[in-house]
């Protein structure tokens, strides 16, 4: 396989899905706290068809908007999964691919050294790189080895 292929094929998981992803976790999280403590009135509102037309509605554009914003992160993302497994694509296991996922999402702990200079987003910015950020990258970094798993099933030994 040669360098461009294994470029292409190493960015695309979290291109496609890193921005779904993170909105679907960002939205599960703003619902949570009603999720948790309100279980009622939640699938209240789950059963009454105008709030649940509503809510629909308002998905969909979470995840245009968040497509829009998340796509230009997850593709540095990737790009950084890709550097952590540069020469070992093919023989990646799950829980290599797992924890090169998990490194590309704590390389974005550096904006942590930038709130050092604000102390009050600390703790805001942590919360989100640990709950979002490092999740979705874990997540597409699944994706991926599944997708590259899936390849070299497709293609034979002798064919490489």
């Amino acid at each position: 396989m040669n360098q461009p292929d294994q470029q292409h094929y190493n960015v695309v998981s979290f291109f496609r899905f890193g921005p779904f992803i993170a909105t679907f976790i960002l939205v599960f999280l703003g619902h949570s706290p009603l999720i948790f403590f309100e279980p009622i009135r939640f699938l209240t509102g789950l059963v009454t068809p105008s709030i649940l037309f509503s809510m629909l509605a308002l998905m969909v554009l979470a995840l245009i908007v968040g497509f829009c914003i998340g796509i230009f992160p997850t593709y540095i993302t990737g790009l950084i999964f890709q550097k952590f497994i540069q020469n070992k694509i093919e023989n990646l296991t799950l829980l290599q691919s797992l924890f090169y996922g998990f490194c590309a999402g704590l390389s974005w702990m550096v904006w942590v050294l930038i709130g050092l200079l604000e102390p009050k987003v600390i703790l805001p910015i942590l919360i989100f790189v640990g709950m979002v950020i490092i999740p979705t990258s874990m997540l597409c970094a699944l994706l991926e080895w599944r997708r590259i798993n899936k390849l070299k099933i497709l293609k034979p030994e002798y064919l490489t």
